[in-house]
């Protein structure tokens, strides 16, 4: 929701990594439970040059990016689509989203969905 974002900063957040497994992707919680089906808000950030899939599991996901410059291609669609800083991505049901971060610079988007969903690099 619009209204969390306004008090919430990456640098803030806590951020969930994997410093054995070098650059990656990161995810900090924000708000909600997924884990009980909860409506739920998070920051993904994916470094510079990084891609990744974000699956939904069948869930409600809305995405905007707020730093970086990505690409991103879905399942339910034939080609990949450019997305700047304000670009905004969003499904319903089982979906596959592949992300790539252009640049060198990382990738930040905040992600409000329901439930669970995964991450995995590509």
């Amino acid at each position: 929701e619009a209204r969390n974002i306004v008090w919430l900063t990456a640098a803030d957040s806590t951020w969930l990594t994997d410093a054995a497994a070098g650059p990656m992707a990161a995810i900090a919680f924000l708000w909600g439970d997924p884990s009980d089906g909860e409506r739920n808000g998070t920051f993904l950030r994916l470094p510079g040059g990084h891609e990744a899939r974000l699956e939904t599991g069948g869930t409600f996901l809305r995405a905007v990016l707020v730093a970086g410059d990505m690409a991103r291609a879905a399942d339910t669609h034939a080609s990949a689509s450019e997305l700047a800083p304000g670009s905004y991505i969003g499904s319903q049901g089982d979906v596959a989203h592949d992300l790539s971060c252009v640049g060198p610079a990382a990738c930040l988007l905040y992600i409000s969905a329901t439930g669970t969903y995964r991450v995995a690099a590509r």
